[in-house]
């Protein structure tokens, strides 16, 4: 997650940074740190466990009244905590939104315009390696799932 807030952080300090040019590089900024986003790999991997892990702890629990406490603080908006795990595989699929509306919006004589139409396109590969990687991770689990039960069931024996 530490590694998340990191990139997301640079990825903010450029935007602010470039804020101040006359002629936004939005799509070089994002060029430049689509490799980046490619370390959401692990944390989309690992949603599955951390929302079986939040349903197993939540509830009628002194961890779940606390979860549901921690709703009402007003930092938190009233978002819950699987609200909060979500956010980061929402924000790195809604990228290439983003840049596909900056590109209709972007003139084809704009400095920038060429670095949208290759971000967008480096930005939706990395979507689609998170996604693969996700896919595979789940895989794995079910095998191990299946393992376990099939040497539970040989204990038995």
């Amino acid at each position: 997650l530490e590694v998340l807030v990191s990139v997301n952080q640079q990825l903010l300090d450029k935007l602010s940074e470039e804020a101040n040019n006359d002629n936004l590089m939005i799509g070089l900024i994002f060029l430049e740190m689509a490799d980046f986003f490619k370390l959401y790999t692990a944390y989309c991997a690992n949603q599955p466990k951390s929302i079986a892990t939040l349903d197993r702890l939540d509830g009628d629990t002194p961890f779940g009244e606390f979860i549901y406490n921690q709703t009402l603080v007003e930092e938190c908006r009233g978002l819950t905590l699987f609200s909060f795990l979500i956010k980061p595989i929402q924000r790195i699929c809604k990228y290439p939104l983003l840049l596909r509306d900056l590109l209709k919006s972007t003139e084809e004589s704009h400095p920038d315009h060429e670095n949208l139409v290759k971000s967008l396109q480096k930005i939706e590969e990395v979507v689609a390696y998170v996604n693969d990687r996700k896919r595979l991770a789940e895989n794995l689990q079910k095998i191990l799932d299946v393992q376990k039960q099939i040497e539970s069931t040989e204990e038995l024996n």
